[in-house]
């Protein structure tokens, strides 16, 4: 029987593939490393499985969150991951690509359960296809955050067309975005989804 400091020592060289990939990513977009990413991607279990970029020790912009993006596929021990306030004013440093990495990474690895992309200004041209995949496809995500961003109508309707089949999420929250509120037949449609989802508890 393998002991635990065993199994440590498996986890630890995996974080050490991971966190060789990130800076591989980041030498190839000419970006600094983020500090507590990197050691987040070498010891998870030191950081309580979690990361969020409100932690985050250095400045971010468009090629840094890319490279954060590119590393999460690699992420193996999180279970949680916040990347929450990245824009610069009303532009979102989230790019439609990254969004689609994030999502395929997501999928991949099954043992994420919270993503939190709150505060992100992700409108509807750069996630709405994207939010609906996450849904559709079967992972491990049972905690979706995506409060104070510009979603509207095209992304509200493709993720309730998502949820109806979706038995693993459990807390959504889509709370301070404006633009949904120009779905005349929202409340309409959540309730219609809400009997036919049952393991959806909490729709904010």
């Amino acid at each position: 029987v393998r002991s635990s400091s065993a199994f440590r020592s498996a986890s630890d060289f995996r974080e050490s593939q991971g966190s060789e990939r990130y800076l591989r990513i980041c030498r190839r977009l000419v970006v600094l490393p983020e500090p507590l990413l990197l050691r987040t991607l070498r010891a998870p279990y030191d950081y309580g499985g979690a990361y969020s970029t409100t932690a985050a020790e250095a400045s971010l912009d468009a090629d840094a969150v890319r490279a954060l993006v590119s590393a999460i596929d690699y992420a193996k021990g999180l279970h949680t991951i916040r990347l929450v306030g990245l824009r610069r004013g009303s532009t979102p440093l989230l790019s439609k690509d990254s969004l689609i990495g994030l999502v395929r990474a997501v999928q991949s690895a099954k043992a994420i359960s919270t993503l939190d992309l709150s505060d992100d200004a992700l409108d509807d041209a750069i996630a709405a296809q994207q939010l609906q995949a996450l849904l559709a496809q079967s992972n491990g995500v049972s905690s979706l955050v995506l409060a104070h961003n510009a979603l509207g109508v095209d992304s509200g309707k493709m993720m309730l067309a998502a949820l109806e089949g979706n038995k693993v999420l459990r807390c959504l929250d889509v709370s301070c975005n404006p633009r949904l509120a120009e779905w005349p037949s929202m409340a309409k449609d959540l309730e219609r989804m809400v009997k036919t989802n049952h393991t959806l508890s909490g729709l904010t």
